[in-house]
């Protein structure tokens, strides 16, 4: 990250902040940009706020679809305070926006949001502009089948039932995707899993391992794997073929929605009264999360 002078910090204008901040950041030289909000944006002007708000959508829109770049958006929470110290909220919503090439955003969003929720500030994050290709994978031990070296096929098939058939240990790492992703019920969702040639597969238990600080030295590093039994029975042929890849729930906002609901006053601590119409013209903005490309793996009735 740079750690020169603010950038912007005379204007409360989000959409002027947020295209100099864009000006001022080389991201060909590894370069970060993170703009810490409260996003109670409120615009001033003869025309009536609907109005404003709609051409604020339309203004990042455009700024995000020119920059044309990875960004992560942290939600978080904090106690609010009125001006004479008094405690007003102990939920009050604030947000860091993470610019930047994809790899370098991942490596900082992980650490912002590791740090919050070490002091359990942490809501969500949510990302657009990622282009993840193909997901990652490796496998552990499988049952009634063996792995061909380290290649994603596998021999010795043995038929069975569909409770003590051949199994696949398939392990996903996650910790590049959203934290959302991490949820046993969220990534089930996501798994597609489907035989090309009319065998019959399940998706088993699915357990999932996070570990927020590793290392010998106690470093704040990610690491998050979730491990899937793939229930491979009724196989017709001698061999067969599972494809399987991952739909990401990019605008799953459920952990935020007690933020977005009812927020129509700028000046409720509660709640972030123009978040949604931001994210509107993030997801609009024609930087577009790809879709991620299938993988697959062989199963055969011969060794």
């Amino acid at each position: 990250m740079n750690t020169g002078a603010f950038v912007s910090s005379a204007s409360t204008k989000v959409p002027l902040m947020l295209q100099t901040i864009i000006d001022n950041l080389d991201t060909e030289a590894g370069e970060v940009a993170v703009l810490i909000s409260d996003m109670k944006y409120s615009p001033v002007g003869a025309a009536a706020p609907s109005v404003l708000m709609s051409q604020y959508t339309t203004d990042i829109n455009g700024i995000i679809g020119r920059f044309g770049k990875a960004i992560s958006i942290i939600g978080a929470i904090s106690d609010y305070l009125d001006k004479g110290g008094n405690e007003i909220s102990l939920r009050s919503p604030y947000y860091f926006i993470v610019l930047g090439n994809q790899e370098n955003v991942v490596e900082i969003r992980n650490f912002i949001s590791l740090l919050l929720k070490k002091k359990s500030h942490l809501v969500d994050n949510i990302e657009s502009g990622f282009n993840y290709g193909h997901p990652e994978y490796s496998f552990g031990i499988s049952n009634k089948c063996y792995q061909l070296n380290n290649e994603p096929t596998f021999l010795g098939y043995e038929e069975a039932d569909n409770v003590d058939t051949c199994t696949i240990k398939l392990k996903v790492p996650l910790e590049n995707y959203r934290w959302l992703m991490a949820y046993e019920n969220i990534f089930r969702d996501a798994l597609k899993v489907r035989s090309l040639y009319g065998s019959s597969v399940n998706v088993g238990k699915i357990e999932i391992d996070v570990k927020d600080i590793t290392g010998s030295d106690k470093q704040l590093n990610r690491e998050a794997t979730a491990t899937v039994d793939l229930k491979i029975f009724n196989m017709p042929t001698d061999s067969e073929v599972i494809e399987w890849n991952l739909e990401l729930p990019i605008t799953n906002y459920t952990l935020f929605n007690e933020f977005f609901e009812g927020a129509d006053d700028e000046n409720d601590p509660n709640k972030s009264y123009s978040v949604l119409d931001f994210l509107t013209g993030i997801f609009q903005g024609g930087v577009v999360t790809h879709d991620m490309k299938p993988n697959y793996i062989l199963v055969s009735k011969n060794d």
